[in-house]
């Protein structure tokens, strides 16, 4: 079942809160504005507080810093503030980097400045991600960017059309009990307390080994044909143990990591089209841990291999009917599969290869 998370945002904005009530409300988890730019008197006069009673009455909790930075040396002396005013405090979601002032409406400024804040704080310790408009993320953020970090999204509507954000903020007038006046509302559809738990790495950017020099990088990936099979490291051909599938059996759903750089990778559905790529490693998230959808034959894929450095990403699959495997593809130059309205995918191999 996919993860779907009620949440808010809140700043001084939204005056004196009754967290007691906010809780009561369904309230799953609270982004706190812990400030804006890049002196400490900057930090929003709520935060403490909202962190101590939101805490306290089992409301899971990140923030977000907002940014008037224009350069990459402004958008540092914002991180290091922001790290200063977090400081002491556990977090069980993100802390946001909110990429929204008119100031920085630019390619250039936003090239420069969100990698500037993001990877300073994430130095410190922060699972950082990034936040702004739908309109933002299609004019001023490049595509390298977006694929590099967690996305939170502004865009206020019923739907939206953008694929791949792991929050979404989508409506700015919201009533929830014990909040004077409007507020922001969220979904969440990742398991955040579990990640930020756990200092997992943030998807999208390179794992570091103890020792790459030693290390071999290896896939890790499985499939859904009705149950979610065994999980699959590597490959070979002469067992279970070396492939992902069942023969014979359709494919549904594909789920699948690297141990370097970022493995991103979509599907292509029998009689239907390709759908979006997705990044996470999830047996639960259809929405960014898994490519595919329930009850639609998987018969196309493709595999890229992101900030990997030296490594690329090799793959193939097997045709339902031919017991045999297609050539193997690397990156996106190709896919695996036949897509052709009959066959299907019911068996595939990856694996993480030097360039």
């Amino acid at each position: 079942m996919a993860i779907k998370m009620k949440g808010i945002d809140v700043s001084k904005h939204q005056g004196e809160i009754d967290w007691k009530k906010v809780k009561a409300d369904g309230i799953e988890f609270a982004m706190l504005r812990a400030g804006y730019g890049k002196v400490a008197s900057q930090e929003d006069p709520t935060f403490k507080k909202n962190y101590k009673e939101a805490k306290a009455n089992g409301i899971k909790v990140g923030a977000y810093w907002y940014s008037y930075a224009t350069t990459a040396s402004e958008a540092k002396k914002e991180a290091e503030i922001c790290a200063s005013v977090l400081k002491g405090k556990t977090f069980d979601f993100p802390i946001a980097f909110d990429f929204e002032d008119k100031s920085q409406l630019s390619k250039e400024i936003a090239s420069a400045v969100i990698p500037a804040f993001i990877d300073t704080l994430k130095s410190k310790g922060y699972y950082t991600i990034l936040y702004s408009y739908k309109s933002m993320f299609e004019s001023y953020i490049d595509d390298e960017i977006e694929k590099k970090y967690d996305i939170w999204l502004a865009h206020y509507a019923k739907t939206t059309s953008y694929k791949g954000h792991k929050m979404w903020q989508y409506s700015s007038s919201g009533k929830v009990n014990g909040i004077s006046g409007d507020v922001d509302l969220d979904w969440c559809y990742v398991d955040y307390p579990s990640i930020v738990k756990g200092k997992t790495e943030k998807e999208g950017e390179k794992t570091p080994t103890k020792n790459p020099t030693t290390s071999t990088p290896k896939a890790t990936y499985r499939v859904y044909t009705g149950k979610w099979l065994g999980e699959i490291s590597g490959f070979n051909n002469t067992n279970s143990n070396g492939y992902a599938g069942i023969e014979q059996k359709p494919i549904y759903g594909v789920t699948a990591k690297s141990s370097v750089g970022k493995l991103r990778y979509r599907v292509h559905t029998r009689n239907g089209k390709w759908l979006p790529w997705v990044s996470g490693y999830s047996t639960s998230d259809w929405n960014n841990g898994i490519a595919g959808s329930l009850g639609k034959i998987i018969d196309g894929i493709q595999f890229d291999l992101l900030n990997a450095n030296e490594y690329t990403v090799k793959y193939r699959a097997s045709i339902n009917g031919t017991n045999t495997y297609l050539p193997w593809v690397t990156g996106t130059k190709d896919f695996a599969g036949i897509i052709n309205g009959r066959n299907f995918i019911d068996k595939i191999q990856i694996d993480i290869i030097k360039k």
